[in-house]
């Protein structure tokens, strides 16, 4: 499986990526859609919880 983790597109993977893809949740991913982590065309707190657990820093932090 490919990961897009980045999905704020600025080089950490935190809170904010994590947000994100938690305020999409339960959407119909769009093509290349950066909060359809997982690429399984939903998204889901599946991709929540990737982006979770591959933070840059511990718990998903924000700087």
């Amino acid at each position: 499986m490919s990961l897009s983790l980045v999905v704020f597109g600025y080089g950490d993977v935190d809170r904010r990526d994590m947000d994100l893809v938690l305020d999409r949740m339960s959407a119909s991913a769009m093509e290349n859609d950066s909060a359809d982590v997982d690429r399984d065309g939903d998204i889901s707190v599946l991709d929540a919880r990737l982006v979770f657990l591959n933070g840059t820093r511990p718990g998903c932090a924000h700087d």
